[in-house]
């Protein structure tokens, strides 16, 4: 399993890059997602804007979850989802680089990427760029469909070059 860290600090675009990436391979894909729930029932999500997708792309499983700022939420409801038979080919997963992250338990990144450790094959990051008070919104949004259509391209490669081996 490929694992891609979709990283930024809060408010900078992962969860709407993750759906600009969920709506550029859903054209890609051979049949409608399997499930997308949104999690607005968890109490610490204030805008209810997270999901999880499940994509088949040329016989490929790709998950994307947008969830990334809640370790309790890892560790209740993502990591036991995967171990070395999971099927899913390609998994995406929005994280925090926060400071505060950092003085619980060490940062988010550490608390993923040591759990997912031994059974990830690959590891894949692409950060966001963070804009406070920005007079541009057009700009923003192009900064992030630019992100997400490189993410795109970056899993349709990887799913050619598996097909190819």
């Amino acid at each position: 399993m490929e694992l891609i860290l979709l990283k930024g600090k809060k408010d900078s675009g992962k969860t709407t890059t993750a759906k600009m990436v969920y709506e550029d391979l859903k054209k890609e894909a051979e049949e409608e997602p399997i499930y997308i729930e949104l999690d607005d029932d968890l109490e610490d999500n204030e805008k209810g804007d997270d999901f999880k997708a499940i994509i088949k792309i040329q016989n490929k499983i790709v998950h994307i979850i947008s969830r990334g700022d809640a370790r309790n939420y890892f560790r209740d409801h993502i990591f036991p989802q995967y171990d070395k038979n999971t099927n899913v080919e390609i998994l995406i997963l929005c994280i925090r680089t926060e400071e505060q992250d950092a003085r619980i338990n060490g940062p988010m990144e550490d608390f993923v990427i040591n759990w997912f450790n031994n059974i990830i094959e690959k590891k894949t990051y692409f950060q966001m760029n963070f804009v406070k008070n920005a007079d541009d919104c057009k700009g923003i949004i192009e900064a992030k469909k630019e992100t997400a259509q490189e993410i795109v391209k970056y899993i349709i490669d990887e799913i050619s070059k598996q097909n190819e081996n």
